[in-house]
């Protein structure tokens, strides 16, 4: 073959190849969007406000494993989603296997909400997915695994605002089981089809818990066990039924859903007591005395079904609970059958009513499996056959109680003749003993009374004693009181006339000239005469135990005179204001002493920078105390942190200036000794106010 016949064969297969490429490629796009399109045009809408269920109206896929909405919306259009033909779609699903469906809504023929109403609240999570634009895009996600959800307006059941027109997949997550009812209704209908169940809720929590309370006032009043039973029995059915219907999350941990987990302990702990309730009801001791064992056996099973659900076994524990909630009522059933036969009459009615409560936990169940159809009756059978069951039982328990009363009766009416007899004994015997008795009572009268006698003389003794004790210790008190002061006194009066005669004797030592020695020796003898006074208080005091009796009337112009020379303050630096109606009397060296302690305190703490002022004012305060304010313009100090520490014993806050610290102890001592406070105000680098208040 020649070379242009060969490049003519590779164009021609070439070509060929090309075509083929892209009419197979055409066929499959046509053939893709033939598939899409039958498969949305397909999809039936679901009626809205039908009072059915819509579950023939959706497509239902079961996922062996956690699939993405894009993997979902794929089967979807490979045709792996197979029509529902049940009104309520009902499987045994695990959390790892989601169950999948999708539905199409109808045209609106109203502006107002239109809700997707799931009648269940108790998925594991249930996801909305939108399908537009060949894709799905999330709406919200609801259920026990998030949070309770505000735009929720009942708690029973889980709502979503949908659109008309519009294919929504959901996908469903549940522990054990996936049921779902669902509906399309506009707000209205919404509200008015679920009143009537939240009405009976409503009288159907009220009846239990008034029945549970009665029941607990039987126990309070009658101590039998089998009250006591009844009542958390039904409490706990008031329990299990507010979790059930997701009043529970909607109202007491709306933001814990993490708490939901644990539902499953909740329903089997509120049934724990119910074995104890059914022994102690009918009596099955007397009966079957060896068959308490049964009972306990079935509360430890509620209990570990509780353990099991903490313990993260959530599937296994509802398996467990469900398998033993049908085994204890038929066991319950069979020994009220025995009972019966033995002569109980109750154990009839008792039958007739766990009887009652099994066949509405069988409505129930065969309703949610699509067995029989799903009514308004048949939605509430477990609620009717507890109260059936609780009226049933309260019936029997006030039976039970009017005998408990009646034997109470009959006991008492026993004890009252028991009594009677006792009393009539009592009486005979009373009467042998009255004699006896009178005889004995003159005997511990008079005993009695020479008794008497010697207590009052024994206590009279005793109070001279007490009073003369007292009267020694407050004379010792009062002594070493005054001794104290007397200390205080001599050490601080008489140190400054003996430091300023030291000082005259040193200046008297070193003077040549004579008449000036005689000027010391003059201010020597006035300092000796100050000190003679001084000494003759003292003596004066120590020669009179009782102050009282040393009191006169104080003269605040000469002591503050004399404390002024004494201390060499200047006259004109100090401002003195002396009430004159006042006319005060007290210890003289006493106020001498406290006069001098504050001024020699105002002069050793003078401020550096401006010479010394001292204000002094006597004024009355109230009508039995007079008040002494002695200020200074000194370095000051911080009281907040002195505090009370100001006046302690040998107390300094200033280490610049030389002293012991007592000069204020002194003070507050004497003051104390006069029956009146002391306390100071203070500012820094300001001045420091002493205030006085004394009883006149």
């Amino acid at each position: 073959m020649t070379k242009p016949a060969s490049y003519r064969a590779a164009f021609f297969k070439s070509t060929f190849v090309l075509f083929s490429v892209f009419f197979i490629y055409l066929s499959t796009i046509c053939s893709f969007a033939d598939t899409t399109s039958a498969w949305e045009f397909a999809i039936t809408p679901m009626p809205i406000n039908n009072k059915q269920s819509g579950g023939k109206f959706t497509y239902i896929y079961t996922a062996s494993a956690a699939i993405t909405p894009d993997s979902a919306l794929k089967l979807a259009k490979q045709a792996f989603f197979k029509k529902n033909h049940t009104l309520i779609y009902s499987s045994v699903s695990t959390v790892e296997k989601p169950v999948w469906v999708y539905f199409k809504t109808d045209t609106f023929l109203s502006s107002e909400t239109h809700l997707l109403i799931l009648e269940n609240c108790n998925f594991h999570s249930i996801t909305l997915y939108k399908y537009a634009h060949d894709s799905l895009k999330r709406i919200a996600q609801k259920g026990m695994s998030v949070p309770y959800p505000s735009d929720n307006l009942f708690p029973e059941q889980t709502s979503f605002v949908v659109e008309p027109n519009t294919i929504y997949f959901l996908e469903s997550i549940d522990i054990y089981n996936t049921v779902l009812p669902v509906y399309i209704r506009t707000n209205t209908i919404n509200i008015h089809t679920s009143v009537f169940k939240n009405y009976f809720n409503g009288f159907y929590w009220g009846v239990i818990a008034v029945m549970g309370m009665v029941a607990l006032f039987f126990f309070i009043r009658s101590k039998e066990r089998a009250f006591i039973y009844y009542s958390l029995f039904l409490f706990g059915t008031i329990a299990l039924n507010l979790c059930l219907e997701g009043y529970f999350f909607a109202y007491f941990w709306p933001g814990h859903p993490q708490i939901n987990m644990y539902k499953i302990a909740i329903y089997a702990l509120s049934a724990v007591t119910t074995p104890l309730f059914v022994y102690h009801f009918l009596d099955i001791k007397s009966y079957y005395p060896g068959i308490k064992f049964v009972f306990l056996i079935l509360t430890s099973i509620f209990i570990l079904i509780a353990v099991m659900s903490f313990a993260g076994w959530h599937a296994q524990a509802l398996y467990t609970l469900q398998m033993t909630a049908f085994l204890q009522i038929i066991i319950y059933i069979l020994y009220g059958l025995g009972i019966r036969r033995k002569g109980n009459a109750n154990a009839s009615y008792f039958i007739w009513a766990w009887s009652l409560y099994l066949c509405s936990i069988m409505f129930a169940v065969l309703s949610s499996l699509n067995i029989i159809p799903s009514t308004a009756f048949v939605n509430n059978y477990v609620q009717v056959g507890t109260l059936i069951q609780g009226g049933i039982f309260s019936l029997i328990m006030a039976g039970k109680y009017q005998q408990y009363k009646l034997k109470h009766i009959q006991s008492q009416q026993k004890m009252i003749e028991v009594l009677k007899e006792r009393e009539l004994l009592l009486t005979n015997q009373n009467d042998t003993l009255e004699t006896t008795v009178y005889n004995r009572t003159e005997e511990l009268k008079r005993s009695n009374s020479e008794l008497n006698n010697l207590n009052e003389k024994l206590n009279e003794l005793v109070s001279q004693k007490t009073w003369e004790l007292q009267k020694s210790i407050e004379e010792i008190n009062n002594t070493n009181n005054q001794l104290q002061q007397f200390n205080y006194i001599t050490s601080h009066n008489l140190r400054g006339p003996i430091s300023t005669l030291k000082g005259l004797f040193e200046l008297y030592n070193q003077e040549t000239n004579l008449s000036d020695k005689h000027i010391y020796v003059d201010k020597s003898l006035i300092v000796i005469n100050r000190m003679d006074e001084i000494l003759r208080d003292l003596n004066k005091i120590l020669s009179n135990k009782n102050t009282e009796k040393i009191k006169e009337l104080i003269d605040f112009d000469t002591i503050i005179a004399n404390n002024l020379k004494q201390l060499d303050i200047k006259r004109k630096s100090v401002n003195i204001y002396i009430n004159p109606a006042l006319e005060i009397t007290g210890i003289k060296s006493f106020y001498e002493s406290i006069f001098y302690n504050l001024f020699s305190n105002a002069q050793k703490y003078k401020h550096p920078e401006r010479l010394l002022r001292i204000d002094i004012q006597i004024t009355s305060a109230a009508a039995n105390s007079f008040t002494i304010h002695i200020s200074d313009n000194g370095i000051g100090m911080d009281v907040s942190k002195v505090g009370d520490k100001l006046f302690g014993f040998y107390k300094r806050f200033h280490v610049h200036v030389e002293g012991k610290g007592l000069g204020l102890y002194i003070t507050k001592s004497q003051v104390e000794m006069l029956g009146g406070t002391i306390r100071a105000e203070s500012e820094l680098h300001v001045g420091t106010t002493f205030i006085i208040e004394i009883p006149c």
